[in-house]
């Protein structure tokens, strides 16, 4: 889980990169319009009704310097009542190309491309983070596995001296009569419930081991 969190940061990250980028990438746009002139005629030279209709479509782009370059073609269709117009309805085509270059504020590559050189180093440290998580991690789990196999190895090893320790206090109480004296006998119980002991802990250990790694 702690992977999968910080595996996402790398492909915000990416994205907030083609984010800065798309500022310079080339963007299709439109234009309409729509005016209607309604005045009353104070001269026979001027139109007291006019109709203009504009459509305009075209391609603009953004550059790195901080210019920005269009290109359109708009169409007009111009209607009016003036007195003695010939074709009152007129149709003007037009190609417009248009260049604006900020001199100061906004001009230069370090100011564009900032938010690009800003956001490439923060994908890269993402990248870092999350390979340092995926180590850390992977070195934990392979921590935990290794002491899982030695607390079990541990546990083993305390179940063959507890059975040794038993078997010599079984000894021990047989020869009671023999040579063996209270103290012996009660040293060896001693031995063998501190083994018995000790067992009890190290199998607490196997399941705390073998929870943390289930847990990574």
């Amino acid at each position: 889980p702690e992977i999968r969190i910080v595996s996402f940061d790398p492909e915000i990250a990416r994205q907030d990169v083609a984010k800065a980028a798309g500022d310079f990438d080339p963007t299709a746009f439109s234009r309409v319009n729509y005016e209607d002139q309604d005045s009353p005629r104070n001269s026979i030279f001027e139109p007291g009704q006019a109709e203009t209709r504009l459509f305009e479509s075209g391609v603009k782009q953004k550059t790195a310097l901080g210019s920005e370059w269009s290109a359109s073609y708009a169409l007009s269709r111009i209607w009016d009542d003036l007195v003695g117009r010939t074709l009152p309805t007129r149709y003007e085509p037009v190609v417009i190309f248009e260049l604006r270059q900020p001199l100061l504020r906004d001009a230069g590559t370090q100011v564009n491309l900032a938010g690009v050189n800003v956001a490439k180093p923060n994908y890269e440290a993402t990248l870092l983070g999350f390979r340092e998580k995926a180590e850390a991690v992977s070195a934990a789990v392979m921590t935990a596995y290794w002491r899982l196999v030695q607390a079990r190895r541990n546990v083993q090893i305390q179940v063959d001296l507890v059975e040794e320790t038993n078997k010599t206090l079984k000894k021990v109480e047989g020869r009671r009569d023999i040579d063996a004296t209270d103290v012996q006998a009660k040293q060896a119980a001693t031995y063998a419930k501190s083994r018995e002991a000790a067992l009890l802990e190290l199998q607490k250990q196997v399941v705390d081991v073998q929870e943390a790694l289930v847990r990574l």
